[in-house]
Order: C-alpha cells, then structure tokens, then sequence
C-alpha cells in the first residue's frame, strides 16, 4: 500500500539519479590577463573527472555578474545558464560562467561583444579550459567568441 509521500520519494529519488551528486564538482573564482592586459574573470566548474570538453556560458543582459566569489555575485544568480552551471559539470562538461572584463565593469553592450577586444578575453579563457570549447548564450549576450572562432574557421558548436 502506498503512503501519501511515496510517489514524492520515487520522485525525488529518480531526479537525484538522474542529475548526479551536486557536490561532485569543483568550483572556483578565477581570473586570467588577457592578451589585451585586462583581467578577466570568471566561475569555473570542473567536474571530478577529466572532462569531455568545456562550455562557456554568458549571461544576458549587460552581463555584469559582478563576481565576488565561486558562488557569489552581485546579479545574475536566477540566470539560466549560470543557474545550471553545476549541470553541465555532473555531465562531465567543463563550465565557465563569464563576467565582464575589468575595463567593463559596469556592463557591456552589443557592440563591445562582438568586437575583436571581447573575442580575445574569451579567447583567453577558452585557453584557460582546454579541452574542446562550445559556447552557450542567449540574445542579446552575443558570443564574440562564436564570431572570432568562425572568422579563424575554427569548429564551434
């Protein structure tokens, strides 16, 4: 006979299998001079295991997380892709969530992100993470990165 709470177990017990531990990552504040000589930082995710490849999520907005920690920041929090960052790690993805460069510290706009200046700090930071690199963004937080990898005939997902 089943109790009030036993489909809720099951359920709960099915999403914890399924998303992996949450303590299985790694997680740090880093930051990186970029060929430009700006710092630029960023939360960097490594799951437990060598990983398959990295993803560098941006957030929207002006994306000004305003980082002061591995897992503390000013704004963007509640952002989707910097919400599930522990995600792409228990799935064995190396995750690097963006801030803006020192010399933006108030924000970015669409300008600044697809110039040659944005493309080299995330350049920098795909170097930091190795592996093979995807991007992940939602408009209006444009990807340089995309557009200075395509211009280099690089493969990008």
């Amino acid at each position: 006979m089943w109790s009030k709470a036993g489909p809720a177990l099951i359920s709960g017990a099915l999403l914890a299998a399924a998303t992996g531990p949450a303590h299985a990552a790694s997680a740090d504040l880093v930051s990186i001079q970029t060929p430009r000589g700006v710092q630029q930082a960023f939360i960097l995710v490594t799951p437990p295991q060598k990983p398959v490849a990295s993803v560098i999520l941006f957030a929207g907005g002006d994306g000004a997380l305003g980082l002061t920690g591995a897992s503390s920041m000013q704004w963007g929090a509640a952002n989707f892709l910097v919400r599930t960052r522990h995600m792409f790690a228990a799935r064995g993805l190396m995750a690097a969530v963006v801030d803006t460069p020192s010399d933006h510290k108030d924000g970015m706009n669409a300008v600044f992100r697809m110039s040659p200046a944005h493309a080299r700090d995330i350049e920098a930071v795909a170097v930091r993470c190795g592996a093979s690199v995807w991007t992940s963004f939602f408009a209006p937080a444009i990807s340089s990165w995309c557009w200075r990898a395509s211009t280099k005939r690089r493969a990008v997902s």
